[in-house]
């Protein structure tokens, strides 16, 4: 009983998304005959089963006109009725070679065997994208380009474009936090990210930007890393930015306006920390693959029985509501040479 409510209410679902696109639809059994189909005039057909669950049904039903996602399972459909087995394998897609019909009007011309990307299963263009991705920034690395004109060098470039072009959003997010650090020496010069700040802020808070980074010292910086944060109503994963100085006493009040202004402009950070120790003066780029083996949780668990005894014996145990323990896979400036 409870495995009928569920198709009826799925069925009632898909229903209701086709009616939402302004077509009108009906519900009918899978082996209505495609007589009274083309009869009544329908236009589209969408299965909503899969081949193994499906009961006998009208072969003819499966030559009319279905849905994209129809048009696969009526496929499969007809390789059943015909007598064959269409199984998932442990390779879903890529490039295979197959043999065509060259009879067929559809391939007319072409060569028997035929060189094609199938896509079904997990391999989609998304994937595919990234793999062009992937392969094109092992390639190219910091080299330069040079494309020449055309459809084909169109597209290139735009797959270059998207897959380069992290790093310089990353430099472009570093730029920005840094401006609004530095703020008071840099509105005296111009620099194109000031606009975005003027437009970003109000008079007040430019000015108390201003009065903050000439009192302070502090550097900003990028972490290669995304956290999990709320930035107005939704959870998001973004990236994170610590502030750190050589001033031996943080002003905290100031450390918190400067972490409002840059989480609220800089809409990719959604943390900010503060660092404790000597100004951070390099870029983070180099990150320590990280495993949970047994020595990183011992290390992990002696820091956290350290910070807590800490706290207790500073009297500040209960004064905190929270103060989860992380390692992060990387240095701050380590010494490359």
């Amino acid at each position: 009983m409870g495995n009928r409510l569920y198709k009826k209410f799925m069925l009632e679902i898909i229903d209701s998304r086709v009616r939402d696109q302004c077509v009108e639809s009906d519900i009918l059994a899978l082996g209505t005959p495609a007589a009274l189909l083309l009869q009544q005039g329908y236009k589209e057909i969408v299965p909503t089963q899969s081949t193994q669950r499906m009961p006998h049904l009208t072969t003819s039903n499966l030559y009319l006109r279905s849905s994209n996602a129809g048009n696969l399972l009526c496929m499969q459909l007809l390789n059943k009725e015909l007598g064959v087995t269409v199984e998932r394998k442990y390779v879903c897609g890529g490039q295979f070679e197959i043999q065509v019909e060259t009879e067929c009007p559809m391939f007319k011309g072409l060569d028997t065997r035929q060189l094609v990307l199938l896509t079904n299963g997990g391999f989609t263009l998304e994937k595919r994208e990234q793999q062009c991705n992937d392969y094109i920034r092992r390639t190219v690395g910091h080299d330069k380009i040079v494309l020449s004109s055309g459809f084909d060098s169109a597209v290139c470039a735009s797959l270059l474009h998207k897959a380069l072009l992290r790093g310089d959003e990353s430099s472009r997010k570093q730029v920005l936090i840094r401006v609004m650090v530095h703020y008071a020496n840099i509105a005296a010069k111009e620099h194109d990210l000031l606009n975005r700040i003027e437009i970003g802020t109000s008079e007040e808070e430019r000015l108390l930007l201003e009065v903050l980074s000439s009192h302070n010292q502090y550097v900003a910086t990028l972490l290669p890393i995304r956290t999990v944060g709320v930035q107005g109503d939704c959870r998001t994963c973004s990236y994170c930015v610590v502030l750190s100085s050589d001033q031996t006493q943080p002003n905290w009040s100031d450390l918190a306006t400067c972490a409002h202004l840059i989480s609220r402009e800089c809409h990719e950070v959604n943390r900010v920390y503060y660092l404790f120790g000597k100004a951070v003066r390099e870029l983070v780029t180099d990150i320590t693959p990280t495993y949970l083996t047994g020595n990183i949780l011992a290390t992990l668990r002696e820091a956290d029985y350290l910070v807590n005894k800490i706290l207790r014996d500073s009297g500040c145990y209960k004064k905190l509501a929270q103060m989860p323990i992380a390692l992060i896979p990387f240095h701050f400036d380590r010494d490359l040479s």
